[in-house]
């Protein structure tokens, strides 16, 4: 999906084609509005956006639409491509450093001294639910937050279950020809038009992105609005608060020329934001996530892309103490990670090699527990079941043409496996996204698994529930 994004916006006239959709749409609009809603139909539309007539500044004419990519601009050069992983050292400090900036803690990774995990017990998952030209984007407990264009809504899993009842919660008035756009699941793909991340505040309050901005909606108010303008890219991958109501998001662009790159954090419920941390020029490429983990009260942060770039870092809540605990090989480029009692599981997210599930156990141990077919940028913990899900990148080593989702029962030393899969559709990844599968972030407290697939046969943009048993 986002190395589809790099080549289109790379090799793409793209503001002339936005001046050519935008042109288009104003004509088309008043025109032969009933004819465009036909063709829309004809190719599987999203519900209607909330009406808006205000000016929204996610794209003024000055504003260079540039959509960043999670592998874009790959170098001549891959420092240490196609080195393996290294575990033998890696172990997490009890106490973390105290000195300002990152220190030098990184271990080298090697794949000699893994331990692979022989487990049992299988895990079964069963559809129970499906919502066409949707996208989830977070759990609240036993609340699923999901996007349909630039509307939020959620629903509330009952026990017993009695099917997905969805509610709106609120709206965002995106530029007037993005309004156009979301009307289509086709043009929405194109554009990467919608919510792309949610964080759910213990106030109530919701912060999400969106593209070119972050959005915020204080509590009973029913219309996000824009808080801060990304400069950088168009969105980051994913958004996270702790505890004290702090929330943090990373930037995600493509930064060639290896410059200086911001952790961003708001007090306020997203009111307003600042620089909290800054990797220097050179350090790494872009941030990929960041994750908060109540079981050891740490932020864990993702960052990538090639050679002493690829870290996984745990921070302190205020992001006033650092240690690298893995870095400087592909198998540290992760994306995906999620918390346990038991320790972290992370997921490598590479083109250029393999790519496998890992544990980071609270003691430091890491062990290798299943390969998977592709990379993967999405993960997510139902009870005791831990998923990861794969997308669709084709490389000489990624040659699976599925979108998957593996899982394992973690509580139980379940065997990691292949729990579903969907092929891609007929349009060409590039332009259209490549085919994923968008699994939510947040605390689930059902026995539910929710899932969005997009660029699939008989799934593009829609969501399922599953119960796991």
């Amino acid at each position: 999906m986002l190395a589809s994004d790099r080549w289109f916006f790379k090799h793409a006239n793209c503001q002339n084609l936005i001046s050519c959709f935008q042109g288009f749409s104003a004509n088309f609009a008043a025109a032969k509005l009933m004819h465009w809603r036909l063709v829309c139909r004809s190719f599987g539309t999203v519900p209607k956006p909330r009406r808006c007539f205000q000016v929204c500044p996610i794209l003024d004419p000055g504003y260079e639409l540039r959509v960043p990519t999670h592998d874009a601009g790959i170098p001549v050069a891959v420092p240490n491509a196609g080195e393996a992983l290294d575990c033998s050292h890696v172990s997490l400090p009890t106490k973390m450093s105290s000195e300002p900036g990152i220190p030098n803690l990184a271990h080298s990774l090697h794949r000699n001294d893994l331990r692979t995990v022989r487990m049992n017990d299988s895990l079964r998952v069963v559809p129970v639910d499906r919502f066409s030209g949707s996208r989830v984007l977070a759990w609240n407990q036993d609340w699923l937050y999901a996007s349909r264009g630039y509307d939020l809504l959620r629903a509330r899993i009952g026990n017993p279950f009695r099917g997905l009842n969805w509610e709106h919660v609120a709206g965002f008035c995106p530029s007037w020809w993005r309004g156009l756009s979301v009307q289509s699941r086709l043009s929405t793909r194109l554009f990467r038009d919608g919510f792309h991340a949610l964080s759910v505040l213990s106030s109530g309050s919701l912060v999400a992105a969106v593209a070119g901005a972050i959005v915020t909606l204080p509590r009973n108010e029913t219309t996000f609005r824009q808080s801060h303008t990304i400069t950088r890219g168009t969105r980051p991958l994913h958004i996270t608060s702790v505890p004290n109501g702090t929330v943090y998001w990373g930037e995600y662009f493509d930064n060639a020329e290896r410059d200086e790159v911001h952790i961003y954090a708001s007090t306020d419920q997203g009111d307003s934001w600042n620089i909290a941390y800054t990797f220097p020029k050179g350090a790494i490429r872009h941030i990929h996530n960041i994750v908060y983990d109540s079981w050891q009260d740490c932020l864990w942060i993702l960052t990538g892309d090639y050679g002493d770039e690829c870290r996984i870092l745990r921070a302190s809540c205020d992001l006033s103490h650092f240690d690298v605990v893995l870095q400087g090989k592909q198998q540290a480029r992760a994306v995906a990670a999620v918390p346990t009692e038991a320790g972290i599981y992370f997921a490598s997210d590479t083109p250029l090699e393999a790519n496998f599930v890992y544990r980071l156990d609270t003691k430091g141990n890491l062990a290798r527990l299943a390969s998977i077919s592709s990379s993967s940028i999405y993960g997510c913990r139902v009870g005791g079941s831990v998923f990861f899900s794969t997308m669709v990148e084709p490389s000489e080593v990624n040659k699976d043409s599925s979108v998957r989702v593996y899982g394992a029962n973690v509580t139980k030393d379940a065997d990691w496996q292949s729990l579903l899969s969907w092929q891609k559709d007929i349009w060409p990844m590039r332009f259209f996204q490549y085919p994923n599968s968008f699994l939510p972030d947040g605390n689930n407290t059902t026995r539910f698994l929710a899932i969005t697939t997009i660029a699939v046969k008989k799934g593009d943009l829609t969501t399922a529930l599953y119960e796991c048993i």
